[in-house]
């Protein structure tokens, strides 16, 4: 499993490119992928999704589209676990070598040290 954001945005498991079902789905995605291994909330993926006038219903499209960005990751082989609930929004769990943007930060670490 690779995910990339340094570039353009890409998902990628067993080699297959996953599909992102419309913008809205690959703004989700880098939403999380920027706080990978944290919760981002809902309202802060409301505010992604929608830079301003977030209808009123915003939070049932930001389930939606986390439900369709779960079913295309699954579809391609990720576990059910790549992406949890949690209170108030939702996480997805990636190793370092798993997210270029991770990667990045470790080796920058090791290279301040």
């Amino acid at each position: 499993m690779k995910f990339g954001l340094l570039g353009p945005l890409h998902a990628q498991i067993a080699g297959e490119t996953v599909p992102l079902n419309g913008p809205r789905q690959a703004k989700m995605l880098a939403a999380l992928l920027v706080d990978a291994n944290h919760v981002v909330t809902t309202e802060r993926l409301v505010a992604v999704m929608w830079d301003a006038n977030a209808p009123t219903t915003a939070v049932r499209q930001v389930q939606d589209a986390v439900s369709g960005l779960r079913r295309n990751l699954g579809a391609c082989g990720a576990p059910g676990t790549l992406i949890s609930t949690r209170r108030g929004g939702y996480e997805i769990h990636l190793a370092q070598e798993q997210l270029d943007l991770l990667d990045f930060d470790h080796r920058r670490h090791l290279a301040e040290q």
